[in-house]
Parts: structure tokens; sequence; C-alpha cells
């Protein structure tokens, strides 16, 4: 016989937290994911949880239609935000040796979910700005930061959504421009999640 121990905690798994740029809670919400293609106009490259603006798509010389749905840019202010990049359901974002995180260039398909459809998504936080937050109203005033990528206790332009939950367990990207560019999940990052 021989006695055997083991570290306290050894088996636990921590699966408290989100993910940003990814759909929360309700599963048919999948469904209201839309896909489109990130414009040519869009000189850095996009990644879920950022806020877009979307464009149609100019008919072929045809005249018939692309079929690839909206074209998408980064919005630049809160009144030309018509939707969130998703993780979700996405496919060919490209990692490289330097980006762990799917990066969507122009001309690469992108997922998205529209403002207003009432889909709850998890988008980064300044991780300041939780306390301040929490306890608060659901439908205190929040902002998006276009210089951090990530919403903010302050600003200029409401958001105008509601709140649903507070995280500083999650998981978040860490963007750099380069050259090279590059964008890696970190842990421990805090998150909000929204009612977009």
């Amino acid at each position: 016989m021989y006695g055997t121990t083991v570290s306290e905690s050894s088996f636990l798994l921590q699966s408290d937290g989100f993910v940003a740029g990814t759909v929360v809670g309700k599963f048919p919400d999948r469904y209201a994911i839309e896909g489109g293609v990130v414009a040519a106009a869009q000189t850095t490259p996009l990644y879920g949880g950022m806020p877009v603006t979307n464009t149609v798509i100019a008919p072929t010389s045809t005249g018939a239609s692309s079929g690839l749905g909206q074209t998408v840019v980064a919005a630049t202010a809160v009144a030309n935000i018509d939707g969130w990049l998703v993780f979700d359901q996405a496919s060919a974002g490209l990692i490289s040796a330097y980006s762990n995180v799917p990066l969507y260039y122009a001309g690469m398909s992108v997922n998205f979910v529209r403002a207003g459809s009432g889909v709850w998504v998890a988008l980064p936080c300044k991780a300041a700005d939780v306390d301040t937050l929490a306890g608060g109203d659901s439908n205190q005033a929040i902002y998006w930061d276009y210089t951090n990528n990530w919403v903010a206790a302050a600003g200029t332009g409401a958001l105008g959504k509601e709140i649903i939950a507070l995280n500083n367990n999650s998981k978040t990207v860490t963007y750099a421009a380069g050259p090279p560019i590059v964008a890696n999940w970190a842990g421990g990052g805090s998150v909000i999640v929204i009612r977009v």
C-alpha cells in the first residue's frame, strides 16, 4: 500500500468567464448571425468584438447580386454602428506565427450580429471601469473606445445598450498594430456582456 497525495485544487477546472467577441446565452441566437465581406476600404484587420458599419455590395456587371452579403468596415462613431463582429460560426480567419487570434482582412468573409437584434454579445471592457459599472443600473451609459477597442464607462456617444453581465476572468484579444501585426488571446481579461 502506498499513500497518495495531490496538490490542493489540482483537479479544479475554472470555467467561469466569457470569450470576447462571441455570442452568449440563448441557443436560437446563432440564427441571428449574418455573414459579410470585409470591404476593400478597410486597411487594418478586424476581429470579433469590434463594432462595424455595413454597406450594400454593388451588383455584378451583369446586374446579378454578389450573394456574399454586405461589406463591413470598422465603425468610427456610435451613429454608424450597424452591428458587432463575432467569431461564432466564422471560418478562414488568418492566424499567423505572430497572432493566434483569427484576423479578417479586406476581401475575407466575416460574421456579425446586427445592432437591435437583441443578441447577447461578450465585448472587451476597460478593466478599471468594471468596478464603476458593477452595481449600477443595467441601462447605465456605456461607451465604445475606438482607440483601445473596448467598452468604457465614460466617453462620447453612449451605446444605449443593456448590460447583462460583467466578468474579470475572461479571454480577450491583445492587439498591436506592428509591423508585424500581433493579436493574441489573453486570459484574465475584463468582459462586458450587452444586449446589442
